[in-house]
């Protein structure tokens, strides 16, 4: 069983985001002082927020390994099917 994992506002604050990131974010949470993250959260405000920030900023040493290796491939297959198209 997985554990529920949560961000919190502190969290957010305490990484100094740029006054654009520190207003999305605070639209996001709202009054609440913490979110659960999941999935399908984080694909519901994808176009609110920059999620590679928060990356770079929060993740540990492996999770941020995989992520760059999954948005490397992504952009990747985003790219070839880019160029099929042409």
């Amino acid at each position: 069983m997985k554990t529920a994992r949560y961000l919190s506002w502190a969290d957010i604050k305490k990484h100094n985001p740029c006054a654009d990131q520190y207003r999305a974010a605070h639209k996001l949470f709202g009054k609440r002082k913490r979110i659960k993250v999941t999935v399908a959260a984080a694909v519901a405000v994808a176009d609110q927020f920059y999620f590679a920030w928060l990356a770079e900023k929060t993740l540990s040493a492996q999770a941020l390994a995989e992520y760059r290796r999954v948005k490397a491939q992504a952009w990747a297959q985003a790219y070839i099917r880019q160029e099929g198209e042409r």
